[in-house]
C-alpha cells in the first residue's frame, strides 16, 4: 500500500472468478443449505412433536392413575365384613378357573 500510488478494487466490484474465489467456492453458503437449515428445521418439528407426546404420556398417566383411584375408592367401605367377602369371593373364582383347566 505504501509504494502504490492506486487502491484496490472493492469487493463489490470483484466479478467472475475474483468473487468466486473471495467468498471461497460459495462452501460455506452450499453447507448452510444442505445441512444447517434442514437440520434446524428438523430439530425444531421434533423438539415440539417430542414435547406434545411426552407430555400427553405423563399427563395421561397420571389422569389415569386418578380416574383408577376414583373407582377403587368406591369399593372401599371400611367394612371387614365386604373385605371379607370380597377375598372369599376372589379366591373362589380363582380355584375355579384352576378346576376347569
Amino acid at each position: 500500500f505504501i509504494s502504490r500510488k492506486t487502491l484496490p478494487k472493492a469487493d463489490t466490484e470483484v466479478t467472475g472468478i475474483q468473487k468466486v474465489i473471495y467468498n471461497k467456492y460459495y462452501i460455506d453458503e452450499l453447507y448452510e443449505y444442505l445441512y444447517v437449515k434442514p437440520y434446524t428445521q428438523l430439530s425444531k418439528f421434533l423438539y415440539n412433536y417430542a414435547e406434545k407426546s411426552v407430555d400427553f404420556f405423563v399427563n395421561g398417566t397420571g389422569k389415569l392413575v386418578q380416574s383408577l383411584g376414583n373407582i377403587f375408592r368406591q369399593t372401599q367401605t371400611g367394612t371387614i365384613g365386604f373385605y371379607l367377602f370380597a377375598m372369599v369371593f376372589g379366591i373362589g373364582i380363582i380355584l375355579l378357573l384352576g378346576f376347569l383347566r
